[in-house]
C-alpha cells in the first residue's frame, strides 16, 4: 500500500503520501501538527524525541488494508483516521465527496501518539479517546469538543438512559455498530474529561501518564490523583452533566461520511441520497432542473417546499436554496440560512464555500476570505476555492499569501 508514497519532512513529522494531488496536504498538515507538538507538548508535558511517522493513504480500500478496519466499519463509523504501529496513518480528505475536518483529526491522532509513548501504552482505550476528543482543537486555540451533534446524541443518551459503557468502547470506537453509538461514545468520554479537569485541572492528565509509565495501576493513579473510583466518577459525571441543559435538536444526527468512487469525479450535486425524504428529494430535483434552467423563483419555491417535508435541517437542501438567493442578489435570505445551517453542521464544506461566496460577491472581502480558508482546510481539492482564495489576496494586497496559494493550486488543478 505504501509502495508509491513520496515523503517531505518538518521539523518533528516525517509526511508520505502518494505523489500527485496529495502533496498539498503536508503544506497544511505541517501547520496543524507543528502547532499541535508545541500546545500538546505543554500540556501533556512529552515531547518525542524521535520524527513522527505521517502515512496518508489515497483511499479507504488502501486504509482498510493495513488497518485492522474492515471497509464496513470505516463507512458505518466513519473512522477515516488511526494511530497505530507507531505512526499516525489517515484517509485522504480527497476521496470523500466534501473532505472532512482532517486537521483536528490530524491533532486528535498525534494526541493518541503522545498517551501511548508516555504512559508505555498503559492507559485505557476510553480515556484514550477521551482525551484525544477533548484536545483534538487546541492547535488552534480553540476549546469546542462538543459538535451540535454530539450534544445531541448525548443529551438524547442521557435523557433515557442509553450509554455506551466503557467496556463496549473495546477494541476500538470504530467497531460500534451506528454512526450515531460512535458520536455518543466520544460525547460521553470527552465531557468526562471537562469534568476531571474541573475537578483536579488539565494537571491531571501528565500526572496521570506519569504514574501508568512508573507502573501505577490506572484504578489506583485515579483515586490517587481524583479521590475517587471509577465508579464513583461515572456517577459524579452524570450529576455533573445534569444542570448543563445540553440542547437536543430535534432530527439532527451524524452525517454519513461519503466517499467518491472515483477521486476524478464531482459526485455533489448527482445523488439526492442525503435527502431521506423520498417527496423532498423529488422537489429537489425539480429544484435543480428549474435552477439548471435559469428559473429562480420556481426553483426557489421547490426547494422551500422540500424544507418543510423534512423534519430535521438538511444542509444540502439549505445550500441549494441559498445558492439560488445568492444568484438572485438575495443576500440576507442566503446568509440567514447558511448561519442556521452552520450551527449544526460547522464543517459543512459546501455552506463554508457558499458563506465565501456570499461575502465575496457582496464585496465582503474580509469575511469572504475567513470563510473560504476554513473552505480550504476541510476540503483542500476544491479548486473553486483555491481560485478565489489567490483574487482575494489580491484585492486585499497579500503578495505572500497569494504566491503560496498560488503554489498550492498547481497540485490540483
Amino acid at each position: 500500500a505504501t509502495r508509491n508514497f513520496i515523503s517531505q519532512e518538518s521539523k518533528h513529522f516525517i509526511f508520505l503520501f502518494e505523489e500527485g494531488p496529495d502533496e498539498i496536504l503536508a503544506h497544511y498538515a505541517e501547520q496543524a501538527l507543528e502547532k499541535s507538538y508545541t500546545v500538546l507538548g505543554k500540556l501533556l508535558n512529552y515531547y518525542p524525541e524521535e520524527k513522527v511517522r505521517v502515512e496518508i493513504y489515497p483511499d479507504r480500500k488502501n486504509f482498510s488494508r493495513i488497518s485492522p478496519l474492515t471497509l464496513k466499519d470505516i463507512v458505518t463509523s466513519g473512522t477515516v483516521a488511526l494511530c497505530k504501529y507507531h505512526r499516525i496513518m489517515m484517509i485522504s480528505p480527497g476521496s470523500l465527496i466534501r473532505g472532512y475536518n482532517w486537521l483536528d483529526t490530524l491533532s486528535h491522532e498525534y494526541t493518541h501518539y503522545l498517551l501511548t509513548k508516555k504512559s508505555h501504552n498503559h492507559l485505557p482505550l476510553w480515556m484514550h479517546e477521551g482525551i484525544a476528543k477533548y484536545l483534538e482543537s487546541r492547535w488552534r486555540d480553540e476549546k469546542d469538543f462538543l459538535t451540535p451533534v454530539m450534544e445531541t446524541v448525548l443529551a438524547t443518551g442521557l435523557a433515557n438512559d442509553y450509554m455506551i459503557s466503557l467496556e463496549s468502547m473495546m477494541p476500538s470506537l470504530a467497531k460500534l455498530k451506528t454512526a450515531e453509538d460512535v458520536q455518543l461514545a466520544y460525547a460521553e468520554v470527552s465531557s468526562m474529561m471537562e469534568y476531571i479537569v474541573q475537578v483536579r485541572g488539565e494537571e491531571f492528565f501528565p500526572l496521570l501518564l506519569q504514574d501508568l509509565a512508573q507502573g501505577v495501576s490506572f484504578e489506583t493513579s485515579l483515586e490517587n490523583l481524583l479521590g475517587m473510583d471509577l465508579a464513583t466518577l461515572q456517577e459524579n459525571w452524570r450529576q455533573f452533566m445534569k444542570p448543563k441543559l445540553l440542547k437536543i435538536v430535534p432530527g439532527l444526527k451524524a452525517l454519513t461520511t461519503r466517499f467518491k468512487k472515483d477521486r476524478n469525479l464531482d459526485e455533489e450535486h448527482k445523488d439526492y441520497s442525503e435527502v431521506e425524504i423520498k417527496k423532498a428529494q423529488d422537489l429537489v430535483y425539480l429544484g435543480d432542473i428549474l435552477k439548471s434552467r435559469n428559473i429562480m423563483k420556481a426553483a426557489i419555491i421547490e426547494y422551500r417546499k422540500a424544507i418543510q417535508e423534512i423534519e430535521s435541517l438538511s444542509p444540502v437542501i439549505y445550500n441549494k436554496l441559498a445558492s439560488a438567493y445568492l444568484i438572485t442578489r438575495k443576500y440576507d435570505e442566503a446568509e440567514i440560512l447558511l448561519k442556521k445551517s452552520m450551527e449544526y453542521y460547522p464543517m459543512f464544506h459546501t455552506t463554508l464555500v457558499t458563506l465565501g461566496e456570499l461575502y465575496f460577491e457582496s464585496d465582503r472581502m474580509e469575511q469572504a476570505r475567513d470563510y473560504f480558508e476554513r473552505a480550504v482546510r476541510v476540503n483542500p481539492f476544491n479548486p473553486f476555492v483555491h481560485t478565489r482564495l489567490i483574487h482575494i489576496y489580491q484585492k486585499l494586497g497579500l503578495e505572500k499569501e497569494k504566491k503560496m496559494q498560488t503554489a498550492l493550486y498547481r497540485f490540483i488543478k
